[in-house]
């Protein structure tokens, strides 16, 4: 059905779309368990549920992803490309997850959020995979990165956006984003 998403063990229902003669907007927000966590999913939540009025959509948004690995895998393939294939927007940070951007129809929108690049002691090249992995952060224009080429393909609009970690986090309010 198209006003709701596909049900699972790894899939939290955020809002539900109220009757409406608005048209509606699915958005899906991967979370992860233990590595580049959404520190601020409950106010992304909040405002994925109250913006998308704000341009005559009604809107339904979940979360997948909160049980890690283990919840993916009880969710099956055929579940992951259901949900994938019900969604309007995808969202979510850099990681295995966003492939399901390959299952989106025609016309859906991807957003990932790539975190700057790791430090390790050995490292030589700093940054050499997040600098040119999410280099410019318009709509369609990294079309062969790990994520924009499964969306492309798929015929999906994908961005990166470069995000901020640990001390450095900002939050964002309604009003700057709008």
């Amino acid at each position: 059905s198209v006003d709701r998403f596909v049900s699972g063990p790894n899939l939290r229902l955020v809002v539900k779309a109220e009757a409406s003669d608005m048209k509606l907007v699915r958005i899906l927000v991967v979370q992860r368990e233990s590595t580049r966590v959404m520190i601020n999913v409950q106010q992304m939540e909040q405002l994925l549920a109250s913006l998308p009025a704000q341009f005559g959509l009604s809107a339904i948004v979940a979360v997948a992803g909160e049980a890690g690995g283990a919840g993916w895998k009880s969710m099956g393939s055929i579940a992951q490309i259901a949900l994938a294939w019900q969604t309007d927007i995808l969202i979510g940070p850099s990681g295995n997850e966003l492939g399901l951007s390959a299952f989106l129809q025609h016309g859906a929108w991807v957003l990932e959020a790539v975190p700057p690049p790791i430090e390790l002691a050995n490292a030589t090249k700093r940054g050499s995979y997040e600098g040119p992995y999410c280099r410019d952060e318009r709509w369609d224009a990294n079309p062969g990165s790990i994520v924009g080429h499964p969306a492309r393909r798929a015929g999906a609009h994908h961005a990166c956006i470069k995000v901020l970690n640990g001390p450095e986090v900002q939050s964002l309010t309604t009003a700057e984003v709008a």
